[in-house]
């Protein structure tokens, strides 16, 4: 979470708790929550539009990158093959 550990978030805390003090906490949680969930709609919402995007030249390269997994086997055994040659 960005490098933030639970000391940091106390910190935090006690400093907003200080800023706002604590009649107006619970509405300013509320509206910093209501902040982060919108945020995260529009993080999804930019991700899924990413995706939408790049599908068309995203599939040809899974299909190219599995035909390259399936070979890979093949090209090791014949440079094995090859070495083992080389040496005799």
């Amino acid at each position: 979470m960005f490098g933030i550990g639970f000391p940091e978030l106390m910190l935090i805390m006690i400093i907003i708790i200080l800023v706002v003090g604590p009649e107006k906490l619970p509405d300013v949680m509320r509206k910093g929550l209501s902040y982060v969930k919108e945020g995260r709609r529009h993080l999804q919402s930019i991700k899924d539009e990413v995706d939408k995007q790049t599908e068309p030249v995203r599939k040809p390269l899974e299909e190219i990158a599995q035909q390259v997994n399936e070979k890979t086997p093949l090209i090791e055994s014949v440079e094995t093959t090859s070495k083992k040659v080389d040496k005799s």
